[in-house]
């Protein structure tokens, strides 16, 4: 009997065991921290900055013209992406339907001064020559096969004129001579009327120079092969200067916003800082700059659209709210030895016109830009490196004015430095800096931003400036 009790004691003992190892197990569950990656939703307030006008922009807004070029009744002025007017033409034409795609074989004199002199007609000058994926990109329809059945890959310019029906578009490519026409779908009196309101409120008249002299709506020149034109302003004109105060990025909010794990300890390496979590790495260099790299599982795609990466890399940056104000594409170039990479660099833009950083310090990246690596992959998973400076800026007000060289002095300044206008791609006006980071602030001055065919850049600024 006795035998019996100590039974039922011992099976009782040992339910009270099973039962408290149960409640034990499912206190550990529901009560340890485990790993997981920051949700979106539940991050802490924007890294950089709380403006959201220019972390809401769409991924195809960031290809656009650095300037339009407005003809109309032989007249010529341009446009920047602070004025309405571009605004209004610029939107217009990336969503019109583009239609009847032909190779144009030869184009007449008069051809040439209905287009580039009398108008109505508009030119979208980008800060280089695009390949036919970036012009892909800007258009909401897709031209990419057409390009591959009638042009060469780069497209110098884009021309659009209106030729009493539908507006016509001309793609044209100044090195391999060749044009590629289509329509637009879209209503020619909006883009009239935006055209005529550009040159009526001009403050600046511009006049076509040809590179090699021979200009293509002037009949002795008809046989001869067309070059690249440059509009200049027929004298000098008075711009705006600015005056930007600056912030520096703090190295636990970026981590904070990059890394899976925030409490690695760094890696110094001389001036640096070297973060790693899992596959990320963080660099953090205390001259002013950083870069971040993850492992990115090659892609079976070698042909990587530009319009996918623009879209991950929108996506990637407005994560930590790092378009840190007005930002255009600059460039897209692959990545050597990667298949399925490319490399887009972005740069600031600042009261409609692109801005760049005077380079004396050595600095791996500078505040003008930010640069990204995008693989095929698609998503966010397909960023592979993200460099930018870790000084940016924030309000800005006018400093002054000063004067940007007209046509004359840009021709003389050219001629000093014995560089033939046929040796030069590109000259669009822009903002070089002037800065003193001591007080926190940075000034920029209009300049013309000078690219040549050997891929070199220059400036040309008042000579009394």
């Amino acid at each position: 009997m006795e035998e019996k009790w100590v039974e039922h004691i011992k099976t009782v003992v040992l339910i009270l065991l099973i039962t408290l190892s149960f409640c034990l197990t499912g206190f550990l569950w529901f009560y340890s921290p485990g790993y997981q990656q920051k949700p979106i939703n539940n991050m802490p307030p924007p890294v950089l900055t709380d403006d959201k006008t220019y972390n809401e922009k769409k991924s195809t807004q960031f290809v656009a013209p650095y300037q339009l070029i407005v003809n109309l009744g032989g007249r010529a002025t341009w446009l920047h992406s602070d004025s309405e007017e571009y605004r209004t033409l610029v939107d217009s034409i990336k969503n019109a339907e583009i239609t009847k795609f032909e190779a144009v074989n030869q184009v007449t004199p008069e051809e040439w001064k209905k287009r580039l002199l009398d108008g109505p007609s508009l030119q979208l000058q980008f800060p280089r020559d695009m390949h036919s994926e970036t012009v892909d990109a800007f258009f909401k329809t897709s031209v990419l096969e057409k390009f591959s059945l009638h042009q060469p890959t780069d497209v110098s310019r884009i021309l659009l004129h209106l030729s009493g029906g539908q507006p016509q578009l001309w793609l044209i490519s100044d090195d391999a001579k060749t044009i590629l026409q289509a329509q637009l779908q879209l209503d020619p009196t909006l883009l009239q009327q935006t055209m005529e309101q550009a040159i009526l409120h001009a403050q600046v008249e511009l006049t076509p120079v040809v590179a090699n002299g021979k200009a293509p709506w002037d009949k002795a020149n008809e046989k001869q092969p067309w070059s690249r034109i440059f509009y200049l302003p027929t004298a000098s004109a008075k711009l705006p200067v600015w005056r930007y105060k600056t912030e520096q990025i703090k190295i636990d909010d970026i981590k904070e916003y990059l890394l899976t794990s925030t409490d690695v300890e760094p890696i110094v390496i001389h001036d640096e800082n070297l973060y790693m979590a899992r596959s990320q790495r963080l660099v953090y260099n205390k001259r002013g700059s950083l870069q971040y790299t993850e492992d990115v599982p090659t892609s079976e795609s070698t042909h990587p659209l530009v319009e996918n990466q623009l879209y991950d890399v929108n996506n990637f940056v407005k994560r930590h709210r790092g378009w840190t104000g007005d930002y255009l594409l600059d460039r897209v170039e692959r990545v050597k030895d990667e298949r399925d990479t490319n490399q887009l660099t972005f740069r600031r833009i600042i009261a409609g016109l692109p801005v760049y950083w005077n380079r004396q310090d050595g600095q791996m990246i500078y505040p003008d830009v930010l640069q990204f690596q995008a693989g095929a992959s698609g998503g966010e998973d397909g960023i592979k490196q993200y460099a930018r400076s870790t000084v940016y800026m924030l309000e800005g007000t006018r400093d002054g004015e000063a004067m940007l060289p007209g046509r004359d002095e840009v021709l003389r300044q050219l001629s000093e430095r014995k560089l033939a206008l046929t040796a030069i791609k590109h000259i669009y006006p822009g903002y070089e800096t002037n800065h003193n980071l001591k007080d926190k602030t940075v000034q920029f001055t209009p300049v013309w931003v000078v690219l040549t065919t050997a891929g070199e850049q220059f400036f040309i600024g008042s000579p009394t400036s």
